[in-house]
């Protein structure tokens, strides 16, 4: 790399926007930055959206939250209340992964398979019209 510790890259890369910042909005009347953002709010890109998951998540939610703690209930039949809670929606959730993932390998498998065949089908087709042309022509 170039030598130089992170920190110092940092601080080098915001003086070269503050400059180009400055740059860009020189003929500009200065205006006020927008307030910071809450990180919470910001939503997450690697997750992938899903019409549907947040009611689905919802009901899960309100389902556990039923589950509060009644004297005399163990814990561990407290936990498999909250597991089968849960289980449904985690079953399609792995159920939708699944799909995307092995949809297209059994795809390219099948295709690939289609095309292996190909020569072999064609081969016997026409063996089986040169049978039948042979036949025809004894026959008449």
């Amino acid at each position: 790399m170039t030598g130089i510790p992170p920190e110092h890259d940092n601080d080098r890369f915001e003086e070269v926007l503050g400059r180009l910042d400055a740059l860009v909005h020189r003929d500009q009347p200065a205006v006020e930055p927008p307030p910071p953002v809450a990180d919470s709010s910001i939503p997450v890109l690697t997750e992938v959206y899903q019409p549907g998951q947040k009611e689905e998540a919802a009901e899960v939610t309100a389902e556990i939250e039923t589950l509060t703690p009644e004297a005399g209930v163990p814990v561990e039949e407290k936990l498999e209340q909250a597991v089968a809670a849960v289980l449904p929606v985690m079953v399609g959730i792995l159920e939708d992964v699944l799909a995307l993932q092995t949809r297209p390998a059994m795809e390219s498998a099948l295709s690939q398979a289609i095309a292996d065949l190909r020569p072999q089908t064609e081969a016997l087709l026409r063996q089986r019209l040169q049978q039948a042309l042979a036949l025809e022509k004894s026959q008449s």
